[in-house]
């Protein structure tokens, strides 16, 4: 019986241990995750568009490569500069609205960007120089 008024008394001292280190935190300390006073926030999405730029530019490259050592035909260069394009178009489209992207704005971005790599790395390696 002993035992069991100890532990409960081990666990009160505990808690209530563990509520005074909480209280005594210094109330101007920023939020994780937030920016000290006075820095300049980036809009949302805004390293998303870079990670996603860099990407495009990945992915163009690799077009030109293809194209430059005849891995990718002419015209599989072109259909895959034509999509390329159109994620570029669509990239713009997004940031319009002057927010940086969404998320499901970079998803979108981000799954298309799949599946055109996806299209390069095949049509580099299908052997089709036509």
């Amino acid at each position: 019986m002993k035992t069991a008024s100890t532990a409960k008394a081990l666990i009160a001292m505990i808690v209530m241990s563990a509520g005074l280190t909480t209280m005594s935190l210094p109330a101007q300390a920023a939020p994780q995750g937030h920016a000290p006073a006075g820095a300049v926030q980036q809009p949302y999405g805004v390293e998303a568009g870079r990670k996603i730029d860099s990407r495009i530019q990945d992915i163009r490259e690799r077009i030109a490569e293809g194209k430059g050592s005849a891995r990718i035909s002419r015209a599989e260069g072109k259909r895959l500069t034509t999509s390329l394009n159109a994620i570029v178009s669509l990239k713009r489209q997004y940031e319009k609205s002057g927010h940086g992207l969404s998320q499901p704005e970079i998803n979108t971005l981000n799954a298309k960007l799949d599946t055109l790599s996806g299209k390069v790395r095949v049509q580099s390696h299908d052997n089709n120089r036509r």
